[in-house]
């Protein structure tokens, strides 16, 4: 048996949202996050696409994440992945979207995906670990900036 399943990571930084925003909002552009080696611009079924590639001989397919919807006065975009190594699920979509705190930027990484139930923490395991990791490393990459 198969059901939507859904996840949902805060993290903050001591970071101006407008800079996180920046830094995220430019969906083809991951140099803050560590992995992958170089990702390089597609499309996909007419909706802008990244593929992140990974070191040679590493194992790891490239990983095909396509834009569904972006908003820059919201800080909000929406995408969705057509093949992904390290989330074995279905229907993987991912919203991300940056707000305002009185001191710095929450940034909130929501997941959707069919799978199996019997397999539903460990797939939340690995999403939450994968989103954590994106907020620190989003935070750090932006107070490098600024320094």
């Amino acid at each position: 048996m198969t059901s939507e399943l859904k996840i949902t990571h805060v993290c903050r930084v001591d970071c101006p949202p407008i800079d996180v925003w920046h830094v995220l909002g430019e969906f083809t552009d991951l140099k803050w996050l560590p992995g992958p080696e170089y990702v390089t611009i597609g499309e996909h079924e007419g909706q802008l696409a990244r593929i992140l590639h990974f070191q040679s001989g590493s194992g790891i397919e490239p990983i095909i994440e396509y834009l569904l919807s972006k908003d820059d006065q919201l800080m909000t975009f929406e995408y969705g992945v057509i093949k992904h190594a390290f989330v074995p699920v279905e229907g993987y979509r991912a919203r991300v979207s940056v707000s305002a705190l009185e001191l710095g930027a929450e940034i909130s990484f929501t997941g959707t995906y069919t799978e199996r139930a019997s397999q539903q923490d460990e797939v939340n395991a690995m999403l939450k670990g994968a989103y954590q990791m994106m907020g620190e490393c989003v935070g750090r990459y932006v107070s490098e900036l600024e320094s």
